[in-house]
């Protein structure tokens, strides 16, 4: 036991110091894309609204787009009430991105600091489950008709981020 960390021993404390290691079996992911324009209009919207606290199930949504990224991001949240739930829960699906863009469901670590972060605002008598969002990967198979005084390359290009949006 020691009362000040001035009245160790330095050498000793940076020895000590230097040989700690950690190895993070998941690590930390996330959102690694910027948000578009819309979806940062909206979660500042949201964000105001919820005035930091969370009663509506707008609320929660906006908090955990608002969590820090040193634990981890976000990319899809939604809420719903289970109805099974004598007590009125909540389900939170969450959903993450990898570092390709891909979703992915949130490795736990990552469940454990979205559930710390949000009860530091949630209503005493709420009771929230937050679990991985389900990701169904569609295929979408379309044609496009342009006119003669277009270019036909950059047409498809906009129509495909059109339809990624």
């Amino acid at each position: 036991m020691y009362k000040s960390l001035s009245s160790l021993d330095s050498t000793v404390t940076d020895f000590i110091e230097s040989s700690i290691e950690s190895t993070n079996e998941q690590p930390i992911v996330g959102d690694v894309t910027a948000p578009t324009q819309e979806e940062i209009r909206m979660r500042a919207f949201d964000s105001y609204a919820s005035q930091n606290r969370a009663v509506t199930k707008q609320d929660y949504i906006a908090l955990c787009y608002r969590m820090p990224g040193s634990f981890g991001s976000i990319k899809r949240a939604a809420i719903a009430q289970d109805r099974d739930s004598f007590k009125r829960n909540l389900n939170l699906y969450v959903i993450s991105e990898d570092q390709d863009g891909n979703f992915i469901n949130p490795p736990t670590s990552l469940l454990n600091n979205l559930k710390s972060w949000l009860n530091q605002y949630k209503m005493i008598n709420d009771t929230i489950d937050i679990l991985p969002g389900k990701i169904v990967n569609l295929q979408i198979d379309f044609e496009v008709v342009t006119d003669l005084e277009s270019n036909r390359f950059d047409v498809i290009n906009e129509c495909i981020n059109r339809l990624k949006t």
